[in-house]
């Protein structure tokens, strides 16, 4: 069961979240999209370096070679990119430009904000009110989040934490522990990554959307397995 709709965007203000999305982007050496400001040619380079404390972030020569100059002159863009089934939009202002030829570099302002959107790749299963599945998840600093799975797919899953916690995990990080339990006799555990982050403060309750990530064969099959088991009971 298929699903590649694009999920409505999410605006981030975090400093610390818009901070790891970009150190993401600097160690997977992910090629960006430069859109310069009323300049309608996209061009094409990679991020070097982002610092939340200097408040700047380091841009790689532009491609075609034009665009470099026109970034210069025209001291507003936009930055496109994408980490796994993430597209990233950052909105960022030109500060100056180091070295000379083509061996240059651009300092820009760090952004004030971020826009990604989420792409599924598979249609998400709602989970019964009536059959509640306890999640933990563990952070790096060893504290458990205590969770409820509201959504499932062969792809990831959502979960509503019982307890909103006052240090979440950020978007993007690693989860390497995180448990499904079934039944008391039966559960499943895997590693993650956060796709989305919702907090609701009316209801203090926080929804994360996770990313299974490097799932043995054998963890497909039991994935699979609940998958038949929701259909089947639903069509009940």
């Amino acid at each position: 069961m298929s699903d590649t709709r694009k999920k409505p965007y999410q605006f981030l203000t975090d400093p610390s979240e818009i901070s790891n999305l970009l150190d993401q982007l600097v160690r997977h050496h992910a090629m960006v999209k430069i859109a310069i400001t009323d300049i309608p040619e996209i061009f094409g380079s990679m991020l070097l370096k982002a610092d939340s404390k200097s408040g700047t972030v380091i841009l790689d020569s532009l491609i075609p070679r034009l665009g470099n100059r026109l970034l210069q002159d025209n001291s507003k863009l936009k930055f496109i990119s994408m980490i796994d089934s993430m597209d990233l939009q950052f909105a960022m202002s030109y500060i100056e430009t180091s070295g000379e030829g083509g061996d240059i570099n651009h300092v820009l302002r760090f952004p004030k904000s971020a826009v990604y959107f989420q792409q599924r790749c598979h249609t998400r299963i709602p989970i019964p009110s009536a059959r509640p599945i306890p999640v933990i998840l563990r952070q790096e600093n060893g504290v458990d989040l205590d969770g409820t799975l509201v959504d499932i797919s062969h792809g990831g899953f959502g979960v509503v934490l019982t307890v909103p916690p006052d240090n979440s995990p950020a978007l993007g990080a690693k989860i390497t522990y995180c448990e499904i339990v079934f039944s008391p006799r039966e559960s499943f555990i895997f590693s993650a990554h956060v796709r989305f982050i919702s907090t609701h403060v009316s209801t203090r309750s926080t929804r994360l959307g996770l990313e299974f990530t490097d799932l043995t064969s054998l963890q497909q099959r039991v994935i699979g397995r609940f998958l038949t088991s929701l259909t089947k009971d639903g069509s009940d």
